[in-house]
């Protein structure tokens, strides 16, 4: 029984806890694996450098946040009501780039879901980005946006390295008739310089 409780106080409660993995709300395909790896790995790493109360100190520290002068990135939500604003905008997400899960969505149409959405735009940017790398002659490429003209729209990716959420990317359809494609594309650069430079 001792043992046992010795796991559950070690290894559980850190896992189910501390890292929240019991209030995860990723649930499909190889996900919820992939992100219980990266939690194993969180520990592995915090407790190597920090001690056993390594993990449950550091969520302490960052859970607390940067001091509020720090947090000078644009809000998201004024990032989104900035994109909407683009002439003939039908819909945008705001997508965290490395996982692929959507940071915030503006006016998706109701038969979307931005999860899956988030999911497929950033595998596509990530395709891109492989295959243009292998065409160009020195194997190395920086995509500055992709756009890509359907039937219903265009659609516009815009890869962003911000300071404190990390790399994300900008996603915009945009109406084929009521749209500027060279106007959408300059305000969503300076948008995204902005959340750059904040």
């Amino acid at each position: 029984m001792r043992g046992e409780w010795q796991t559950e106080n070690d290894l559980h409660w850190r896992r189910d806890v501390t890292l929240a993995e019991d209030a995860s709300r990723v649930h499909t395909g190889s996900a919820p694996r992939a992100m219980a790896s990266l939690r194993s790995l969180a520990i592995g790493v915090l407790t190597l450098f920090n001690g056993m109360t390594g993990p449950a100190r550091v969520c302490r520290h960052v859970r607390k946040g940067p001091p509020r002068e720090e947090l000078t990135v644009l809000d998201i939500e004024d990032c989104l009501t900035d994109i909407l604003a683009i002439p003939g905008a039908l819909d945008a997400l705001v997508i965290e780039d490395t996982g692929g899960m959507p940071v915030a969505a503006g006016r998706t149409a109701p038969h979307l879901d931005p999860q899956t959405s988030a999911a497929a735009l950033s595998q596509t940017f990530r395709a891109t980005l492989d295959g243009l790398a292998v065409a160009s002659p020195d194997g190395t490429i920086r995509v500055e946006d992709v756009i890509v003209t359907s039937d219903k729209g265009h659609h516009l990716l815009r890869p962003v390295e911000t300071a404190v959420t990390g790399p994300i990317l900008l996603y915009l359809r945009l109406d084929l008739e009521r749209s500027n494609l060279a106007l959408a594309r300059h305000r969503l650069r300076a948008i995204s310089d902005r959340l750059i430079s904040a």
